[in-house]
């Protein structure tokens, strides 16, 4: 038999009172509340891929850009985030992207190229294409 803990929950966490399943202070309890974006409404662009090979090492960036921001020459978005952590570092990343490029089926995707923050005497550049998603 395969243990399922959203089917059959331990007994331990069925008797977990309420005020202590929202202590914000313990992860393994804390269930956020879903609140009102302050942030626009509309689609985002998943992106993810290996940073150029620096001092011997690539990183990953995985992570999902903001909403689309308006510009007079078209929607761009925000990127922002971590590298994983690979030789012993991280590097932190924040770009906005191109403006749309134009897919078929109605889709687009957009291009943006970063340079890493230094960490450990160097730094990596990040080039590529958001995934396609839908306007």
């Amino acid at each position: 038999m395969v243990f399922d803990p959203i089917q059959n929950p331990p007994d331990s966490l069925l008797s977990i009172p309420l005020s202590e399943a929202e202590d914000t202070q313990n992860p393994l309890l804390y269930r956020p509340q879903k609140t009102e974006s302050k942030e626009k409404k509309g689609h985002t662009h998943g992106h993810l891929g290996a940073t150029t090979c620096q001092d011997g090492h690539v990183h990953m960036h995985p992570g999902v850009t903001s909403t689309p921001i308006e510009t007079e020459e078209g929607h761009i978005h925000y990127l922002t985030g971590n590298t994983t952590f690979d030789d012993g570092h991280i590097h932190q990343y924040e770009a906005y992207t191109s403006i749309p490029i134009p897919m078929p089926g109605g889709y687009h995707t957009h291009y943006v190229e970063i340079r890493t923050t230094m960490d450990d005497g160097h730094t990596h550049v990040i080039k590529g294409f958001t995934e396609p998603s839908t306007s």
